[in-house]
């Protein structure tokens, strides 16, 4: 029961949602900068920036508009922990990008080479989400 949040505790306000969503974003998208930067070490220092604030706002979207949904919805029946909160990165960070890897067609090991690095990352921005309302 280590991971289970107490009944007790008062529900995060919308605040400290937004700001772990937030910081979820942020924490993907330095993920995935460090993946870009592992697959060219010696590239440019601004393509690496443009990469992170792209990857950023991407994080934020997926925050935003599906994770906080989400975690609004369920987190009654389920509450709020930390494997819940990779479980579920992994899949707002993979499953978007993997349907539209599909829909255009591309092949099985880019769907899922692109699965795995956008669910990797959206699973690191789902532990820094549960950090940031558990401390």
């Amino acid at each position: 029961m280590s991971g289970e949040r107490a009944t007790d505790e008062a529900p995060a306000s919308p605040g400290e949602v937004l700001r772990a969503g937030f910081i979820a974003a942020a924490a993907s998208a330095t993920a995935m900068a460090a993946f870009g930067l592992a697959q060219d070490p010696g590239g440019p220092s601004f393509l690496l920036v443009a990469f992170f604030l792209g990857s950023f706002f991407f994080g934020l979207f997926h925050a935003w508009f599906i994770a906080i949904p989400a975690y609004l919805l369920l987190r009654r029946k389920w509450p709020l922990t930390r494997r819940r909160s990779v479980i579920g990165g992994l899949v707002v960070g993979g499953l978007p990008w993997g349907l539209f890897t599909l829909s255009i067609g591309a092949p099985w090991p880019n769907v899922a080479l692109t699965v795995g690095m956008c669910g990797a990352a959206g699973a690191i921005g789902g532990m820094a989400f549960a950090a940031m309302l558990r401390p």
